[in-house]
């Protein structure tokens, strides 16, 4: 695969499991474990953000340079091919918050004021 390429890594929808009223049924996160990123407010400040320069559901685009720690290969009777995973450290972020040039959250809040 090109490594130029935005691969979207939300999880596959699982399939109806249940006759439960929907409201009842335990919520399922969108994308696997780790992908998540959070950045405290000492992260934010050497990045030059606050959080303030974020809204819920904006989009922002993070580069960053990872180191491998960790690499895993197993084979399991029954699976026709073996699990594997890669644990990568992150060491150096770049983040370019094109939601800045949009209504930042404080923004928001002064406008329903």
């Amino acid at each position: 695969m090109a490594d130029s390429i935005f691969v979207n890594m939300q999880l596959p929808k699982q399939k109806k499991v249940s006759d439960r009223p929907v409201e009842t049924v335990p919520t399922r996160p969108r994308y696997p474990y780790g992908l998540e990123v959070t950045l405290d407010t000492a992260s934010l400040k050497k990045l030059g953000y606050s959080a303030e320069d974020f809204a819920v559901g904006g989009k922002v685009h993070i580069s960053a340079l990872c180191s491998v720690i960790s690499v895993r290969s197993s084979d399991r009777l029954g699976n026709e091919s073996p699990d594997e995973s890669v644990d990568l450290q992150i060491t150096d972020l770049r983040l370019i918050n094109s939601e800045k040039l949009k209504v930042t959250r404080k923004q928001a809040l002064r406008k329903t004021k």
